[in-house]
């Protein structure tokens, strides 16, 4: 992942100048990367820890419903599982994996906003709504 962003820095275009196998979006954003901070390993590194912490924020998001002790372990497997393995390289599957993540977590806060539980909740979020109801679930402003 550090060729094909100079590559595209230069005007190249994936897929049609040089065969790269996933969506240039990964590529925009690590060449992004370069222009700022110029072209490197550390930057290339450091753009792979954004995208960790985005799978890891984003479980940790997921798992709050059921308890920050709950939603802390998830947390730490996630750091487990995500960054010994494979490091700290910028790929593009991780970036989409946090972007996934990060999203169902927005959309469960959607689904189940936190308030008193209703006697009859909507079938789809039954469990999960009652879970999000807990004083765990922090505030939608993000300050509790």
């Amino acid at each position: 992942m550090l060729v094909f962003p100079e590559l595209v820095l230069e005007g190249q275009v994936p897929n049609r100048d040089f065969l790269h196998l996933y969506g240039p979006g990964s590529l925009w954003l690590l060449a992004g990367a370069y222009e700022l901070f110029g072209v490197s390993l550390a930057t290339e590194r450091v753009m792979g820890l954004v995208q960790h912490l985005g799978v890891i924020f984003g479980l940790f998001a997921l798992a709050l419903p059921w308890g920050r002790r709950i939603a802390t372990a998830v947390g730490l497997v996630a750091v487990l599982i995500t960054l010994f393995p494979v490091g700290l390289a910028a790929m593009a599957w991780n970036g989409a994996i946090a972007l996934a993540v990060a999203g169902l977590a927005v959309a469960s806060r959607g689904l189940c906003p936190r308030g008193p539980p209703t006697a009859e909740p909507e079938p789809p979020c039954e469990g999960f709504c009652s879970a999000a109801s807990s004083p765990a679930w922090p505030s939608s402003s993000g300050l509790t």
